[in-house]
């Protein structure tokens, strides 16, 4: 093993123990945060149909996402059927919830559809890029809207020359913590192992032209993007409902799904632990009971793997089908041959 390979494995070694570190600590706040008695004590009052409709909402929300991969990658010249972008992210799923990064479940995807539908890797990598970054910019634009509602309703905020102040240094903060993202992100791709074979760059490069010259893909799958992002927060509503003396306002459960998405970036086993306590601090701030944000939090937790067990029927009933177990597994470690170059 050369220098160079071993101070990159050592590296990584070191990156993996910060995320369990980092788990293990969020985790044990958690768990010393509740007072467990108390918290099977609500769990007991909990509306359970309420429950069973948000599972089945949370199986629908899918669907939303679904539509809005196969419009990207229909339109990019990878027509695929609604089943495959179903069945792909639903293999996502399982693969985001079980892997230890917690991000594997688009390269997953990615490489299982390509291999199957005999699709460039780089191309459908792309389309997969784009929906994320639709994803992230619907998110940001909501938690603007909850931010302007939040800002009506504190008396010291009520003066609409302050709403605009704090308004704009929001946005301007924002700006600084994306810019900076986006350079590093397209830094990784051109310092990426793909970025060395030139059909892989010149099909990623294809599908970004072909998105921004193309205004349908914009319009369309960001419209769907809305209405997977309301379905979202419809279901965090449906769950506090079901949960007695959880009394969040509306709005702040706009700010619930950029949290999962917080939670999966820091450096973290997947999420855990980080995500769990990040909904005890945020709802602490809105006079919501700890026992009912653990419970909350919990809930969100088996929706998650609930979604992931299918995700694992999917796959393996995939396996079934297609000879392309060394193809899924390959995808899979994608995310660790990106943080090794």
């Amino acid at each position: 093993m050369t220098g160079k390979n071993f101070y990159k494995v050592n590296k990584n070694n070191i990156f993996l123990l910060l995320k369990i570190v980092v788990s293990f600590i969020a985790i044990f706040w958690f768990v010393t945060s509740v007072h467990w008695d108390d918290y099977f004590e609500k769990l007991r009052q909990v509306n359970w149909p309420l429950i069973v409709i948000a599972v089945i909402l949370n199986a629908i929300f899918i669907l939303p996402v679904a539509i809005r991969w196969k419009i990207i990658a229909d339109e990019c010249g990878y027509p695929l059927s609604f089943f495959d972008s179903v069945r792909g992210y639903f293999i996502g799923s399982f693969f985001n919830t079980f892997l230890p990064t917690g991000k594997g479940g688009d390269f997953a995807r990615g490489g299982l559809i390509a291999h199957n539908k005999n699709y460039s890797l780089g191309g459908l990598l792309g389309t997969i890029f784009i929906e994320r970054i639709l994803g992230f910019i619907v998110t940001i634009v909501l938690l603007l809207l909850a931010c302007i509602v939040w800002f009506s309703r504190v008396e010291l905020l009520k003066n609409t020359l302050y709403s605009i102040l704090l308004l704009i240094v929001f946005v301007f903060c924002i700006l600084l913590i994306a810019v900076p993202l986006f350079r590093i992100i397209f830094r990784k791709i051109e310092n990426s192992p793909f970025n060395r074979m030139q059909k892989f760059a010149d099909d990623i490069k294809r599908v970004l032209e072909l998105s921004h010259r193309n205004s349908r893909i914009i319009i369309y799958a960001g419209s769907v993007t809305v209405l997977n992002q309301i379905l979202r927060i419809l279901l965090a509503m449906l769950l506090a409902k079901a949960i007695p003396g959880f009394g969040a306002p509306w709005y702040s459960f706009i700010i619930v799904t950029l949290l999962i998405f917080i939670a999966v970036l820091l450096p973290s086993v997947g999420g855990y632990g980080i995500r769990e306590s990040g909904y005890i601090a945020f709802f602490g701030w809105f006079a919501v009971d700890t026992q009912a944000a653990a419970v909350f939090s919990i809930l969100i937790l088996l929706l998650i793997w609930f979604n992931a067990l299918i995700g694992v029927f999917v796959f393996i009933t995939f396996r079934k089908k297609q000879n392309v177990l060394g193809a899924s597994l390959r995808a899979a470690v994608l995310t660790g041959i990106l943080k090794q170059k």
